[in-house]
């Protein structure tokens, strides 16, 4: 899991660039030579989404989720399996949700042939990767699951 979670890291970091670069592109061609991109904005909100669902498998993996403090120290040590449990087969069931759901829009996407309206950047690829995002994240939150909630890189659930 360790390397697919840190090839999905890897893989967010370079879209990171690659919007960036789009971003400054854009904005040199539109106030340097008043002659911008109109692909621009389509491949950098592509790239946002790979983004964001490339690094959710590393948030994961890495147990860096928005936590609630409150509820650790309300229900103390004697809670935290049952709390970790129910807080990774939650997360797993939503992740397993959302493929589902983007599995069936991924086949209309790919059978309808659609694009973005501007660029005309085919959709289906970016939704296949948030597919193999969520199934990644999935494989891993059932992983930690079964181990007991304990991280991979550090041996605690925090």
């Amino acid at each position: 899991m360790s390397f697919t979670s840190r090839g999905l890291e890897l893989l967010a970091v370079a879209m990171m660039a690659i919007m960036a670069g789009f971003v400054a592109l854009s904005a040199i061609m539109r106030y340097a030579f008043s002659a911008p991109f109109a692909f621009t904005e389509d491949i950098v909100g592509l790239l946002f989404c790979g983004i964001v669902f490339s690094a959710l498998a590393n948030v994961e993996f890495e147990s860096r989720h928005i936590r609630i403090d409150l509820l650790d120290s309300l229900f103390g040590d004697h809670m935290a399996a049952i709390q970790s449990a129910c807080r990774h087969l939650l997360a797993a069931a939503f992740y397993l949700w959302f493929a589902y759901e983007a599995l069936q829009y991924f086949s209309f996407v790919y059978r309808s042939g659609s694009a973005t309206v501007i660029g005309k950047l085919p959709l289906y690829p970016w939704v296949g990767l948030i597919i193999l995002c969520l199934i990644a994240a999935f494989a891993i939150a059932v992983a930690r699951l079964i181990r007991g909630g304990k991280a991979a890189h550090s041996g605690d659930d925090s």
